[in-house]
């Protein structure tokens, strides 16, 4: 049986190294993603399951969630969903295309927008419009 490290911790092969009930809550919240990966939970519905700040860092360190920005996760291969559909628009796009193309809410196209510019994924232009780096 080989092990592994993650955050400072010895994890069995097969586990996650979350806790059964943040685990629990992790799930639901990738159920509920994988019907519609870029409607981010709302605040209300993370914290009805449980899923604070301490939560949503364990789950995101442990690659079950990706955390967009303050409040907003995902599945961990959005970023990469994200791009392939933001690669179907017309080049540059604009944020309000984006999210309609993602059916993401107002609040979750900006920060996963600035995301994929920090990985260079994408490249915001001075008229605030972008574009998919290839």
């Amino acid at each position: 049986m080989a092990f592994r490290g993650a955050g400072g911790r010895v994890i069995a092969p097969g586990a996650d190294g979350l806790p059964p009930k943040i685990r629990k809550a992790v799930e639901q919240v990738r159920r509920d993603l994988s019907a519609a990966p870029f409607a981010a939970p709302t605040a209300d519905r993370l914290r009805e399951l449980g899923l604070d700040d301490r939560a949503l860092g364990a789950a995101e360190r442990s690659g079950r969630l990706w955390r967009v920005g303050p409040g907003i996760v995902l599945l961990p291969d959005a970023a990469d969903t994200a791009v392939e559909l933001l690669g179907e628009l017309d080049q540059p796009f604009t944020t309000s295309a984006a999210r309609e193309r993602l059916g993401t809410p107002r609040r979750g196209a900006p920060p996963l927008l600035d995301r994929l510019d920090k990985a260079g994924r994408t490249r915001r232009l001075p008229d605030d419009r972008r574009e998919i780096v290839r």
